[in-house]
Parts: C-alpha cells; sequence; structure tokens
C-alpha cells in the first residue's frame, strides 16, 4: 500500500459518502496503476502515481474520469460513475458498478467456465458491445491497451473492462480504430478457448492468431459472427471455438 499515498477518509463526489478507511474493504485485485476494493455495489479504483506520471503514462486522469462519467452511458464496458477525493481534496481515483466475475472462483455456486455460455448469450454480448463502442467512437473516445485482463464474465457473459488507457482524440478514424478493437477483443475470447481446449499444438495456436489479427481488419467478421450465432444459439461457445479454429487450420 506504500504507493497509494492517499490521506484517509476518501469520499465520493456526487453522493454523500465518507469512507473512514477504504483498505478495510475487500480487495479484488491491483494492476500495474491501481487497487481495486469492493464496496456494496460499487467498486472503488484507487490510482497510483502522481498527476504528472498519470499523464505521463496515459493514465486515469481527472479529466478523463470526469469526460467518461459525463459523456458516456456504458452497458457491457465498465466506466467511471463517480469520483474520489481524499481528506485533502485530491483526486485520488473512481467509482465503478461492481461486476461479479463468476468464472474466478471454481468453489462458488454460481461458477461458471467462459466456454459455457452459449452462442446466444455471445451474441447479446456482442451487440450489446458494438452499441457501447459506437458511442465511445460518436464521444471520440478511443480504446487502447485491451489486453487478458480486458475480459469480465457475469453471468450475462462477456463486459469489457478497464478503460484507464481508453484516449479522447480529435483525429480522424476513430470509429475504424474502435472497431477493429472490438472485432480483436471478440475473436481474442474465441482464441483463449482454443486455447484452453488443448486440441491445438504450438504451430497451429500460431496459425490461429493470424485469424485473429485478419478478423480485427475484417469489416464483415462480426456479421459473420453473429450469423453462426442465430444458427447455433444453444452451442457452448467453447465447442464454437474448437470448431472454428479446426476449420481455420484445415
Amino acid at each position: 500500500m506504500k504507493n497509494l499515498d492517499i490521506r484517509m477518509p476518501i469520499f465520493m463526489s456526487n453522493v454523500s459518502v465518507k469512507i473512514p478507511n477504504v483498505f478495510e474493504l475487500k480487495r479484488l485485485g491491483a494492476g500495474h496503476d491501481g487497487v481495486v476494493y469492493r464496496y456494496d455495489d460499487l467498486v472503488f479504483k484507487l490510482l497510483k502515481y502522481d498527476i504528472d506520471l498519470r499523464k505521463q503514462k496515459d493514465l486515469m486522469t481527472f479529466e478523463k474520469a470526469y469526460y467518461f462519467m459525463e459523456n458516456l452511458d456504458l452497458k457491457r464496458i465498465a466506466q467511471p460513475i463517480d469520483i474520489l477525493f481524499d481528506s485533502d481534496g485530491k483526486y485520488t481515483g473512481y467509482v465503478m458498478r461492481f461486476l461479479d466475475d463468476v468464472t474466478k472462483d471454481s468453489h462458488s455456486p454460481h461458477y461458471q467456465a467462459s466456454g459455457d455460455f452459449t452462442l446466444d448469450q455471445f451474441s447479446q454480448s456482442a451487440q450489446e458491445l458494438e452499441e457501447d463502442v459506437s458511442q465511445l467512437s460518436s464521444q471520440k473516445v478511443m480504446i487502447q491497451d485491451l489486453n487478458r485482463g480486458s475480459y469480465i464474465f457475469t453471468k450475462d457473459y462477456l463486459h469489457m473492462c478497464d478503460m484507464d488507457k481508453f484516449r479522447i482524440s480529435n483525429r480522424g478514424g476513430v470509429s475504424d480504430h474502435n472497431r477493429s478493437c472490438f472485432y480483436f477483443f471478440l475473436a481474442k475470447a474465441l482464441y483463449f478457448e482454443m486455447f484452453k481446449s488443448g486440441q491445438f499444438t504450438s504451430d497451429e495456436l500460431k496459425t490461429i492468431r493470424q485469424w485473429v489479427r485478419k478478423s480485427s481488419n475484417s469489416t464483415s467478421f462480426l456479421k459473420e459472427l453473429l450469423e453462426d450465432c442465430h444458427t447455433n444459439p444453444t452451442d457452448m461457445v467453447s465447442d464454437y471455438a474448437k470448431y472454428l479454429g479446426k476449420r481455420y487450420i484445415r
């Protein structure tokens, strides 16, 4: 905790909530840029580094968090919904809605493997994410830094998280860029299921990664994916992923 220089207590900006000691809350995880704690049906992300270093690393500054909070209303991308300040009035983090990842604890009665969802659930997730991505583009927000930690699997399947490096941009091409990132996100989710299945060799997985890159740049990828989902809505995501992988390397 030494790298989190936070004066207690902390406060939410939009509601009258005072947290005497946030470090007593349940810790959900940590990354290179901060630590996440649960508070009822919310999560608090307490940020590392000072303001200048956050800007240099393109992390979640106050300006970005406030812009996302005021201009976005996303269904399946975890976004800031409030700002956190410490007792000195210093911006120290932000608030998001809690998303219960059912794939994390195999001993939980609610546990579900990421591949055990249906293609109907995949389709619903993909279509709502498409709406979210369209909203990002309309507000000139560029998706950045998608990785393995960008996936949350709730009981209604797939959500995207970690907007810290998303960027507000006045450049052109935001829509094309975001579409490519979104398609990469979906294709990589299927690639992870192919990898977990153990049915592909290292060389085959290397070939399949070419499919991920190709899918990211294909304007027809989502249309074709949704057609498959609608044709076989009760099939498991894991089975569909194995089918795609075998079809591609054939």
